[in-house]
């Protein structure tokens, strides 16, 4: 089975050359590695150019900068592997990852999911999480993700997480919004998951490294836009959840829109005022009412986002956080 990575860049020089080395030095002998220089301004399209003529399973796509979604738009209609697999420019690949993902695809998954190393300013935190791809046969899309997403205890909805069949994007129809600049891989997934007919799993070793907290990333960028865009999608992602209300998929997805819709709320404390109001002014009292909590946490939340209204609430986490070290 071909397998294409797809990576998109965009002004990351300091990180690229390491990012592409894990990839091509993957012992999977049949890959296809597509760069998409998105418009960087700093070396990075350079660097794409000289892996190319390193290596000839790269090939460089070079384009306007258009975002994220538009870069991963491009290398998924230019791949021809019968599997994809995103990855960030930024993070890496594990040794022998591609070729445990692709040992778990089988013959009838739509996509395999996997665990990941958390790359921290203070160490790596590695992913301990089991579970069987069989616990997962006879439960319908999504509930597949759901029982994969409480077992696992993690957020699953990153486009990193998975080798995905690319006739099962394409046919779907599954391509990102270009016209969003933050939460985009939520946006994605939630009309991903209930497509996949089947799920696998490998979980024998992790394979991806996920950097956090890099200076510049998407991740850790706190402008007004970003902020107000990520909890526009996590909002408005909530409402169309509805048909899978009673579900683990609904419950566990909840909770964790519920955790990162307070995290963008508590990011907001850090924008001047007027920036600061105009991003908590999205979360009101009809907005808040298409979420709902399983989790403690999540329901403490939540109860103080509809009792207090978004301001106050943010304020009363944000120092909860502080007090916790967070």
């Amino acid at each position: 089975m071909r397998v294409s990575v797809i990576i998109p860049v965009y002004n990351v020089a300091a990180y690229l050359p390491t990012c592409i080395d894990s990839v091509l030095s993957q012992d999977y002998s049949d890959l296809q590695v597509i760069l998409v220089d998105d418009g960087a301004t700093d070396a990075s399209g350079a660097l794409c150019d000289q892996a190319a003529m390193r290596d000839a399973r790269v090939t460089v796509l070079h384009q306007p900068n258009g975002g994220l979604s538009a870069a991963r738009n491009a290398g998924l209609l230019a791949a021809d592997g019968e599997a994809v697999l995103f990855v960030d420019a930024d993070d890496l690949l594990l040794p022998g990852g591609v070729s445990a993902l692709a040992a778990a695809f089988g013959e009838d998954a739509d996509l395999v999911v996997g665990r990941a190393v958390h790359l921290y300013p203070t160490g790596p935190v590695e992913e301990t999480w089991r579970m069987d791809s069989a616990g997962l046969l006879g439960l319908a899309a999504p509930e597949q993700y759901g029982a994969l997403m409480c077992e696992s205890g993690v957020c699953l909805w990153n486009a990193w997480r998975a080798l995905v069949r690319r006739s099962f994007l394409l046919d779907h129809g599954l391509l990102f919004n270009p016209l969003l600049r933050a939460a985009e891989d939520l946006e994605w997934f939630v009309r991903m998951a209930p497509c996949a007919r089947r799920v696998s799993v490998c979980d024998s070793i992790p394979f991806y490294a996920y950097r956090h907290e890099r200076e510049g990333s998407i991740m850790t960028s706190s402008s007004a836009d970003t902020l107000q865009t990520t909890i526009q999608v996590i909002l408005s992602s909530a409402g169309t959840l509805s048909p899978y209300a009673g579900g683990s998929f609904h419950a566990c997805l909840h909770d964790q829109m519920i955790t990162s819709l307070c995290m963008a709320l508590v990011a907001a404390q850090r924008l001047p005022a007027r920036e600061r109001r105009a991003v908590l002014g999205a979360v009101n009292a009809e907005s808040l009412s298409r979420l709902s909590a399983t989790g403690t946490k999540q329901r403490l939340a939540l109860r103080l986002l509809r009792h207090l209204g978004a301001p106050a609430a943010a304020r009363i986490i944000d120092c909860s956080r502080s007090a916790r070290g967070k």
